[in-house]
């Protein structure tokens, strides 16, 4: 193989990566200047959770907090079988303190929670 083919092998392999990141970057939110929040602060979210939402494009607490519980139950249900015993019914109220700065308030709810559900 000549430098020359190699060196071209390496700049487009370059963009295509730099494209798949632009890619994830874009569908993750952080394009549209929204920083992505760590939904594993929520009762119930664990980080494969948080990647499945993320993937349909709730990455913020704020976007969370204005979920409708059917859209969260569709996103579980097409995540297969191991995501469907999560229970979203207090996401989007624990995401609202989260997205107010309400950590103590945040840290209430989740007193009375195991698992993301009331107990």
């Amino acid at each position: 193989m000549s430098c020359k083919n190699f060196l071209g092998g390496v700049i487009v392999g370059l963009a295509i990566g730099s494209i798949a990141g632009l890619l994830i970057w874009q569908r993750t939110g952080a394009a549209d200047g929204k920083a992505k929040d760590d939904l594993t602060e929520i009762d119930g979210i664990g980080p494969k959770i948080a990647g499945l939402l993320a993937a349909n494009g709730i990455g913020s607490f704020s976007r969370l907090a204005k979920s409708r519980l059917e859209e969260l139950q569709r996103i579980l249900e097409a995540g297969g079988p191991h995501f469907r015993l999560a229970d979203p019914a207090t996401w989007p109220e624990q995401a609202k303190l989260a997205a107010a700065s309400d950590w103590a308030g945040l840290r209430d709810l989740q007193g009375q929670l195991r698992g993301g559900r009331r107990v």
